[in-house]
């Protein structure tokens, strides 16, 4: 009997003892029960954050903007440079590799060519691709870009080159001067082609006559077909 009236006042001082620790912990600035997991944010988004994205002010979420921007060559009016590739452009496999060959059902004034199509590279601009384009005015290509065919921009009456030195350019979004498509003048008689230069187009200098002397950078990858 003593036994068990002894065990029932053991038992009674543990779970005082038990509750006064935790109510001493609590004041201390502790806290009795587990931390509750934090309720799912609702995201008030601040109003400015990037031109391109919004940041919420609960939390370190960041989402993409829904407004529209004006891009013109992949540039978007704020500065920022983005790959806003054409759509509708016509392509072509060619072993693990695409080809541009055509405007297709794309209605953009101002293209732009994807660095990739379907997970594989935009390595060439085919023959007469955006011949007759009369309403193209500006092309952007990617640096993937190895090769560009015969004629592919003839008659592209809007179109608007990079001009240096009395020589056309057609650039990327990181060169301005990564194509180069003929001079503003076949009676040029000097020309010092930019040293960012990468690809001479075919028939770029064919018609000048007094065509003396040409410095060419190192830069060059491929020189097109009757170049000179």
């Amino acid at each position: 009997m003593r036994r068990k009236l002894l065990q029932s006042i053991l038992t009674i001082i543990c779970s005082l003892s038990f509750v006064l620790y935790f109510a001493c912990d609590k004041e201390d600035g502790g806290e009795s029960t587990p931390p509750l997991a934090p309720q799912t944010c609702t995201h008030e988004y601040e109003d400015e954050y990037t031109c391109h994205d919004r940041k919420c002010k609960n939390c370190e979420h960041v989402e993409a903007k829904t407004t529209e921007h004006n891009y013109v060559n992949g540039i978007c009016g704020c500065g920022d440079v983005i790959e806003v590739a054409s759509i509708g452009l016509e392509y072509r496999l060619i072993g693990e590799e695409y080809e541009v060959v055509g405007i297709g059902t794309c209605t953009d004034k101002n293209v732009v060519i994807p660095s990739t199509y379907n997970n594989k590279p935009v390595t060439s601009i085919g023959s007469d691709a955006f011949w007759g384009c009369s309403e193209l005015e500006s092309i952007v290509m990617p640096d993937s870009i190895t090769y560009v065919g015969i004629e592919t921009f003839d008659d592209c009456d809007l179109l608007n080159y990079n001009v240096k030195d009395g020589v056309k350019y057609l650039g990327s979004k990181s060169n301005d001067y990564f194509y180069l498509a003929g001079v503003l003048d076949n009676d040029i008689v000097s020309i010092n082609i930019d040293n960012n230069c990468k690809i001479i187009g075919n028939y770029a200098f064919g018609e000048c006559e007094f065509l003396e002397s040409i410095v060419m950078p190192d830069s060059i990858t491929y020189v097109g077909i009757n170049a000179f």
